[in-house]
């Protein structure tokens, strides 16, 4: 769960209030707001970072998934911010408490010197995490530093360095929109061929996957798709279904479902300057089927693989 019950949400804010702490920030997500996790908390600032249409699996229409967001603010909020470049912000209710933000501020520059591919990947955040300090009263020559100090977490674009003569990169990537993000800061920056492992989770918006299809086929030059986490979903169905979003022939495709196995199966394709990017679970530890969960790194599993075949 992005947020967890609000049981283990109220003990925990309980225990940093009786620590000390004076400011928490809380990723709630759609399916928190229509189960009410987050009731009863006053949020001081609300951040939209996008209203994308997600989750139709849970949600009815798109309309209940952006709108179901507007149980964020409540009397206490002082702001909301929103991305100005969201084209569904449109559709949320705002009042005077709102702003909105954009990545083409003039004070993006400020972090001009962090690695162009974070840059380019993680941009629409990094002018939110500014919005909302802004908003907290935070001096811009601090916020500015703070911007330019950061580090990618794990998981997220996250080289994987076992000496070897090609590019290995774990990404979370595993939606329409964060594939897009994904490939148009990587595509520029591979001189050779793009290997691409891919697996669509189960039990989500099946919608999704065609479309995640006809993305990796317009940037991979090689794609192998296997699983994520299928939950109660036949791991071959999903693969198919994403598949169905490929039309032309001119690409490698293959279908390896053990995903252990389509690592290795990239790894061993790669030559000299190629990169191989293992996409859809990032830094998650386990993978979960219908009736049992394993322990899973791809990081773990690159590497060890790398070694083998060096």
């Amino acid at each position: 769960m992005t947020t967890p019950s609000p049981f283990a949400l109220q003990k925990f804010l309980a225990h940093a209030i009786a620590a000390g702490c004076t400011h928490a920030v809380v990723e709630v997500s759609s399916h928190a707001l229509q189960q009410y996790r987050v009731w009863g908390i006053p949020f001081a600032i609300v951040l939209i970072t996008n209203l994308t249409p997600d989750h139709l699996e849970y949600h009815a229409t798109s309309n209940e998934y952006i709108h179901i967001h507007e149980m964020l603010p409540s009397k206490a909020t002082r702001t909301i911010l929103i991305n100005a470049q969201d084209g569904h912000s449109e559709f949320f209710k705002q009042d005077s408490r709102t702003h909105l933000f954009s990545q083409h501020d003039p004070e993006t520059q400020d972090i001009s010197s962090l690695p162009q591919w974070w840059t380019r990947l993680q941009l629409p955040n990094l002018t939110a995490a500014r919005a909302a300090a802004r908003a907290l009263g935070r001096r811009e020559k601090d916020i500015a530093q703070s911007l330019r100090s950061l580090t990618a977490p794990p998981g997220r674009f996250e080289d994987i360095d076992e000496g070897q003569n090609f590019r290995v990169i774990v990404d979370y990537a595993h939606s329409p929109e964060s594939l897009s993000f994904f490939f148009e800061a990587i595509r520029p920056l591979i001189a050779n061929n793009l290997i691409v492992v891919f697996g669509a989770c189960g039990d989500r918006d099946k919608t999704t996957r065609a479309p995640m299809g006809s993305i990796l086929e317009h940037y991979a030059d090689t794609l192998i798709l296997t699983t994520d986490d299928p939950y109660s979903e036949d791991p071959k169905d999903i693969a198919d279904q994403v598949q169905a979003g490929i039309t032309k022939k001119t690409k490698m495709l293959l279908t390896v479902l053990d995903r252990k196995e389509a690592i290795q199966k990239g790894l061993e394709m790669a030559q000299k300057n190629d990169c191989v990017c293992i996409l859809g679970k990032g830094a998650e530890q386990f993978q979960v089927f219908k009736n049992n969960k394993i322990p899973w790194d791809d990081r773990t599993i690159a590497r060890s693989s790398i070694r083998a075949r060096t």
